[in-house]
């Protein structure tokens, strides 16, 4: 078939900034599709809420992701819409993929190598730059003839033009964290998705469900809620045993990039889950989970507390006070744990008590 277009963009594409580079891309790409979806939305009822502790230990590198990385998945799963993962060797085949979306009018939300987002790595300090993950864009346009493609950055208000070389080359490079190996998304919308009484139902379900029930993801060394808080506080009560004054200090600066997604996010993202669930309470129509978003807005609080801590203690990680049992960082993280568990036992009592049958008449 010989091309005949060489350039196109989708004109009504309306981004709106965001602290989730996941939850912007997947607000806009709705929105775009006549869905109303809000970026607190799509966090919730993809299950944005989690607490990982992430430990390989036989290279010495522990972080806490406080965020789910499934949530465009989980969000679409939620509302009642399927679709097909899919990742290619081939970059230009890959390239073609969005290319063709774009022909047919569709912009296309893709993940690349945080290194090529210049929003990312200019708000990044070089020496950090490596803790970044994969990242969410929205690409809307190319120009074939300027070898360039137009996409949406999630913090960014304007248009962000890149060559079509360093695309590909973010679409499939990197290491395992960075690398989305040409990671797509297929999907076909449908004309119509659940009520969103049974999104925002399935979204705390899986959230509860993780948190209190699973342990570890498969052949990864990421272990998830509860478990993984427990793992979390043993672990760094001793991290000044386990590691060397350097790597203490890259780890701690990792755990920063890690919790506030590099200065984007506020609360550990708990703010954003408080809020999801006040939005569940009248949804549901349950006071109850009411007294849950409060929790979580302590908790949001309380996260911004130990992120403020830890830069006291990177100023002298050495400091045997600021390890032990005991410490002060130790006690922040368990008295994290305490109240995030307390809250989502209650969120599972509270779900237990729904009919399921009426929320589907409603």
């Amino acid at each position: 078939m010989i091309r005949t277009t060489y350039s196109n963009k989708v004109h009504n594409f309306a981004h709106e900034p965001g602290s989730n580079c996941s939850v912007s891309s997947w607000s806009g790409i709705m929105r775009n599709q006549g869905f109303r979806y809000d970026q607190i939305d799509v966090f919730g009822i993809g299950c944005g809420f989690a607490f990982n502790y992430s430990a390989i230990a036989s290279q010495k590198q522990f972080n806490m992701p406080i965020t789910s990385d499934n949530i465009a998945i989980d969000f679409l799963t939620n509302i009642g819409i399927g679709g097909e993962t899919i990742t290619l060797r081939n970059n230009s085949e890959a390239l073609n993929q969005i290319i063709n979306c774009i022909d047919r009018g569709f912009p296309v939300a893709v993940k690349i190598n945080p290194l090529y987002s210049s929003n990312l790595y200019t708000r990044t300090d070089s020496r950090h730059r490596r803790y970044l993950s994969q990242h969410w864009i929205v690409v809307i346009g190319y120009d074939l003839n300027k070898h360039e493609l137009y996409f949406f950055d999630s913090a960014k208000l304007s248009i962000t033009k890149m060559s079509i070389e360093d695309f590909k080359e973010g679409r499939n490079s990197g290491s395992f964290n960075q690398n989305p190996q040409n990671y797509f998304l297929s999907i076909q919308f449908p004309d119509e998705v659940l009520n969103r009484n049974i999104s925002y139902y399935l979204s705390l379900k899986k959230v509860v469900h993780r948190f209190l029930y699973v342990e570890k993801y498969t052949n990864l060394s990421i272990y998830t809620g509860s478990y993984g808080y427990q793992k979390a506080i043993r672990h760094i009560a001793i991290w000044n045993k386990m590691l060397s004054e350097k790597k203490l200090s890259e780890t701690l600066a990792a755990l920063k990039i890690t919790l506030t997604v590099s200065g984007m996010a506020r609360g550990a993202y708990r703010f954003n889950f408080s809020e999801y669930l006040n939005r569940c309470a009248s949804e549901l129509n349950s006071d109850a989970l009411i007294l849950i978003a409060g929790q979580f807005r302590l908790s949001g609080s309380l996260w911004q507390e130990f992120i403020e801590f830890l830069d006291k203690v990177a100023e002298n990680p050495l400091n045997d006070s600021h390890w032990g049992a005991n410490s002060n960082l130790v006690k922040k993280l368990r008295e994290l744990y305490e109240l995030e568990l307390k809250a989502i036992q209650d969120l599972e009592s509270i779900l237990s008590k729904l009919s399921v049958s009426e929320l589907m008449k409603a």
